[in-house]
Parts: C-alpha cells; sequence; structure tokens
C-alpha cells in the first residue's frame, strides 16, 4: 500500500463527523490516511466547533456521548494551531477558520464535503478536495 501524500492536511469538520458515524466511507478513509501523516492540525476555532457539532443530542441515535467524547480523546490536539493572520475568501465566511489552519500548517490539502470550500478548488498552492479525491491520492 502506497503511504499517503506526506504534507499535513486539514479535515473539514464534515469530513470528521462523517468518519465518526461510518469508519467505512470516504470520510473515515480520508481520515485514516490523514491521521498515517501525522496529527490533525486545529485552530481552537475549528477544535470547538467540532466539539460542539459531535456533542449535538441529534447524534445521540447513532453513537452514545461517551463514544463521541472518545473520538475527540483521540483526535485532540497536543497544541492549537496558531493563526498569524486571518483570511476572508471563502463565500460562507465561516469556513474560512478551515483555510487559516491549512495556510499556518502549510498544507498541501483541505478535504472537505463543503460545496462552498469546493467550489475553490485550491488556495494557493493548497488544493481543495473531497474526501473520496484525498482517498484516491493517497491510494489508501
Amino acid at each position: 500500500m502506497m503511504k499517503p501524500p506526506e504534507s499535513p492536511v486539514v479535515l473539514d469538520t464534515n469530513v470528521i463527523v462523517s468518519a465518526m458515524l461510518d469508519v467505512a466511507s470516504s470520510s473515515g478513509r480520508a481520515l485514516a490516511a490523514a491521521l498515517s501523516v501525522g496529527d490533525l492540525p486545529f485552530s481552537e476555532a475549528t477544535w470547538h466547533e467540532l466539539v460542539a457539532t459531535t456533542t449535538r443530542r441529534k447524534f445521540d441515535r447513532y453513537l452514545r456521548a461517551d463514544q463521541r467524547r472518545k473520538f475527540l480523546d483521540i483526535l485532540q490536539p497536543a497544541a492549537f494551531v496558531q493563526i498569524a493572520s486571518k483570511v476572508s475568501v471563502c463565500r460562507d465566511p465561516s469556513d474560512d477558520k478551515i483555510l487559516d489552519v491549512a495556510l499556518a500548517v502549510l498544507a498541501k490539502f483541505v478535504v472537505t464535503g463543503d460545496d462552498d470550500l469546493l467550489t475553490m478548488g485550491a488556495l494557493g498552492d493548497i488544493a481543495i478536495v473531497t474526501p473520496r479525491t484525498y482517498v484516491e491520492l493517497a491510494r489508501f
């Protein structure tokens, strides 16, 4: 099996939540590929968004709260990425925080299912791709 691209990868919250709910999905495989490269980078803003999303009661029917907490414990960053400057380039301003992290860690990929980000295609040298595309590139 070929290793994933050796570069930082930023996963959007929607990909991580999808992976949590179905590890066999493209999002689950993208998360596994990204983790094989290293820890996932998070800013305080992206981590808080993930925690707030995964603890919503609507997910109770899929996973118990303790299972979701365990999932978050596995992903818990040792340190948050410091955002030196913020961008304002996405048509949905709430998605800019994902791009801030990608720029801060010099990521090669942002993996997302969000059309507001996907329509951008790239931000400089950072490719914005679907989980399926990232998995194909990683051959994972």
